[in-house]
């Protein structure tokens, strides 16, 4: 059904139809047009997500000119999977940075926009979709990146769970290890025994800490081995059942935060 609203006053022959003509040369055949209210436009676009879900688009008024919306429908959905906190810092702020740069997007306190300059509806939509996507890819980063966050993410972790207690990050027995061969990525001391908790991102990460594990042991160092991986799942079993042997307390992803957290928590006020 075609809807003869003009839009804006100054431009009478500007309808709906010329707008979704130029959403649909610029961006995809299939793109179309909903009103939704008075100077409220839906747009629907066969893009979205890796899970299937649309982009949110509107089309709406703002003062004298128009402008492209996500009405904060996209942090919303990444928040889905990845902490809102961790959007805001290290690779992953970068990465949304940048695409909001090179699209010329703004970011209005979680709600993404975009002008429509000189009537360029189509050219709007174009750089807000393109934008969109390379935002959302954020969830769908190489491993080499996610690897980088996830150390990112397992020191913010640890800065939040302890910042009342005595921690160390990259910690290494300065009486025994000089060189500092044999580190612990966050030590948490407690009551009894301190926590030696590992940050295990590859095969080599979790080979590094079973040595270092061992090498504690064998120092007669009170410790208690703590490991948190990015992904145990793409560990090789041989890898993995070594360090099984010298670390009973494993978690098999950071995303497990709240169970972290409660776990450090209780051995630290046990």
């Amino acid at each position: 059904m075609s809807t003869k609203r003009n839009f804006p006053k100054d431009d009478a022959t500007m309808s709906t139809d010329a707008i979704q003509r130029q959403f649909q040369q610029s961006v995809a055949s299939e793109v179309t047009l909903a009103p939704e209210g008075a100077d409220r436009f839906r747009v629907f676009i066969p893009f979205g997500f890796d899970d299937g879900d649309e982009f949110a688009i509107v089309l709406k008024r703002e003062g004298d000119g128009w402008l492209l919306s996500d009405e904060a429908h996209t942090y919303m959905h990444l928040s889905y999977d990845i902490d809102l906190d961790d959007l805001r810092k290290g690779q992953r702020a970068r990465i949304i940075s940048n695409a909001l740069n090179m699209f010329g997007i703004n970011d209005r306190d979680g709600e993404l926009v975009i002008p429509v300059q000189d009537e360029q509806y189509g050219d709007a939509l174009f750089s807000f979709v393109q934008g969109l996507a390379r935002i959302a890819n954020v969830t769908q980063l190489s491993r080499r990146i996610v690897r980088s966050t996830f150390l990112e993410d397992f020191r913010s972790l640890m800065a939040k769970i302890t910042s009342d207690v005595p921690r160390h990050f990259e910690w290494y027995d300065e009486e025994r290890d000089q060189d500092g061969k044999y580190t612990v990525d966050c030590r948490v001391d407690t009551a009894t025994a301190p926590l030696f908790i590992q940050a295990l991102a590859n095969e080599r990460s979790t080979r590094d800490a079973t040595i270092a594990f061992l090498n504690f042991a064998q120092w007669n160092i009170p410790f208690e081995p703590v490991g948190v991986f990015d992904d145990r799942s793409a560990i090789s079993r041989s890898v993995l059942a070594r360090f099984d042997d010298v670390c009973p307390t494993q978690f098999p992803s950071v995303v497990h935060h709240e169970k972290i957290a409660d776990y450090i928590r209780g051995r630290i006020s046990a």
